[in-house]
Order: C-alpha cells, then structure tokens, then sequence
C-alpha cells in the first residue's frame, strides 16, 4: 500500500483481550502513514476501550450477534454497510477472522479485504476476503496483528499500544481510592506518589471461562500473605457477575479487601489498573488491558498458553505448569481446573514480590 492517505477500516469486534491485542497494529498504521484516515468497527460494549486513542479517526459501531437477535443483528449490518460504502475505504482488514467479521469487511465496499489465512471463516468467509495473510501456528496474539501490519507496508517496531487512560476516568479512580484512604498517583507524580504509600496490588476475579478462573479461597490466601508482609493494599476488580466470587474472597479476610466489584465501566477499569503496582489475573481481557496501560502483571494459566495470549512484554511473570493435559481452552478436562488450583499463594505472592522488588519505593518490603 503506497497511497500517502488511505483510507483503511479494521474490523475486530470483540473481546476486551483481542481488541487490546490489535492495537499495536492500528500504531503501526498510523506511524507508517500519519495522514491516514484509520477507522475501527467494534461491538458497542467494547466502545469504551478504543474511545480516545489518538491514533484513531473514526470509531464505528455494531450491537453484539446473539441468536435471539441475528435478524436484527442483520439488518442493522446491512445498514451499516451502506453507511460505509459512503465512506469510500480503499481497505478493510479482517483482524477477527470469522464469518461475521469477513461480511462486514465485504459491506463496507473495500475493494481491498484482508485477512488472515488461517482463521475460522468457512467457505463463505474466505469468499469476502480477497487477500490472505498467512501467520504461523502458536504465533501469539500481538504478533499476529503486527504481521498483518508488516504485510499492508507498515513497520511492526516498536511495539506500543498507546493504550488511552481518560480523564474522567482518572479523576473517578482517584477519588474512589482516596475515599478509601489511599494515596491515588496522577501524571507526572507517579514515583513520589508510590514511594509514600503502602504497595497498591489490583487483583482481577473473574475470567471469560469457569475453567480459566483463579479459585476464590486462592485469592484469599494471597491477599492475606502480602497484607501481612508487605504490607500490600489489595484492590478487587471484576464485572457485576464476580459479586459471588468477591463476596466468598472476603468472607475468610482478617481485614476486607478494597473492592471495586461491579462499579467499573471499560475506561474506570483501565484507570484504576493503572493506579496499581502490580496486576494479578488470569488469562482474560482486564490482564491484557493492564498490561497496555503498562502495569506489570502476574498471568495465571492453566487451560490456555500464554504462548499464545501471555500478557505482552518482558516485564510480567507469568505462571503456567504446563499441564499434560492442556491446553484445553473452552473444553476443560478436569472438573475442579487442576492446573489453575495447582498455582498457590504462595507462588504468586512471591512472583508479585519479585516485581514489587524492581521498584525502588517497594523493593526493601520483598525481603
């Protein structure tokens, strides 16, 4: 691609996790071509996490596919569609690579659509994308995307996600952490702020899947062994469905966790990680955004491979037994998800010690 400025749309319409994963390409793009008009087509519920990036134009819209809603699901595509055909792209890329994804690339009457070569579109699928990306098997996710970047002409280095913390957003985790009594950072102040408080460890509950989830009497435990030797302030995060994982994390605590459970929207999720010092979670799209906004994180996995999904970056730690059995992904062997029992405390308190060691304000705590 030569045109000094095209007009390209990318089209991955979900999860939180991906779409943090596609990123680097969108900053790819636009440092190759600063005049280009960049547009993305995301699920409305997964608006919130592209709103302000800067190297965004447009962003676009579509409601979730559900089977009690395809027609209407249909007929507000087919809408889009038009609305796109007027916006005269010269290329749509299919980061998504399925069915839904490769049709709506067909929509917006690109004449260039791309899309990765083996991916999950079926016979009706590789007829709407004319263009095919190979990528090889156990490539990880944010690799993938920069490959389809380097394939349109772009420089996949540096990597950057260039993830944007707002406002509003800021302003809301600031003041819900002072009202609890701790210290909150902003711009600019962040290594006065942290050397004057108590570690601060955001720990994420939940997970996409039952089978990829941390046990809740785990979470417990190791919030109880960096209460008591570090001294850590812990901070529960998780949607409004974690309210029974949070309550049973509590129940067992000498002194009750900051929870945050249920009060977060996408943009105050990504403002309050990056209030934290150290992440911890397992393998689902909250760890990956705090690993964009450049928080280091402790990865738990059991049933998926971090070489895969792993939080991108040399500075996390990521746990991962590398289970005979696995990776099992949406279909677990076991009932009780051995593998993610299997990962204890006491493992992950010290590998949140040893990142809490690389910050000067926190290190002496870990010893």
């Amino acid at each position: 691609m030569t045109e000094a400025q095209p007009r390209i749309l990318l089209v991955r319409l979900s999860s939180l996790g991906d779409i943090v994963h596609g990123l680097p390409a969108l900053v790819a793009l636009r440092r190759t071509w600063p005049h280009a008009h960049l547009a993305w087509l995301v699920e409305e519920r997964f608006a919130g996490l592209l709103r302000g990036h800067d190297c965004l134009d447009e962003l676009l819209t579509i409601r979730r596919l559900s089977a009690r809603q395809a027609f209407a699901w249909w007929r507000e595509a087919r809408h889009l569609g038009r609305q796109l055909r007027e916006k005269g792209f010269d290329l749509a890329v299919d980061l998504q690579g399925r069915v839904k994804s490769a049709w709506l690339c067909a929509l917006s009457g690109a004449p260039r659509r791309v899309g990765f070569a083996n991916e999950f579109r079926g016979p009706l699928g590789l007829r709407w994308i004319n263009e095919s990306v190979p990528f090889p098997v156990g490539t990880h996710a944010v690799r993938r995307s920069l490959l389809m970047a380097e394939y349109l002409g772009a420089a996949p280095e540096p990597v950057e996600f260039r993830f944007p913390v707002l406002p509003e957003a800021r302003a809301w985790a600031e003041a819900f952490l002072s009202a609890a009594g701790v210290s909150p950072v902003s711009p600019g102040t962040r290594a006065e702020a942290t050397a004057g408080r108590r570690p601060l460890v955001t720990l994420i509950l939940g997970a996409s899947t039952p089978v990829k989830a941390w046990p809740p009497e785990h979470f417990t435990g190791l919030v109880g062994i960096l209460q008591q030797t570090v001294g850590a302030e812990a901070v529960l995060v998780g949607g409004p469905g974690e309210a029974d994982r949070e309550a049973q994390v509590q129940a067992a605590l000498p002194r009750p966790a900051l929870s945050a459970v249920g009060k977060t929207d996408l943009p105050r999720l990504a403002a309050l990680l990056d209030q934290a010092q150290v992440v911890v979670g397992a393998d689902t799209g909250a760890l990956h955004l705090a690993a964009a906004v450049g928080k280091p994180v402790v990865g738990l996995y059991g049933p998926t491979s971090p070489e895969l999904t792993g939080p991108y970056g040399l500075q996390h730690r990521v746990l991962w037994d590398q289970p005979a059995c696995g990776p099992c992904g949406r279909r677990p062997m076991c009932a009780n998800s051995d593998c993610m029992r299997a990962l204890t405390p006491e493992r992950v308190a010290q590998a949140v010690c040893d990142l809490l060691a690389a910050e000067p304000s926190a290190g002496s705590l870990c010893h």
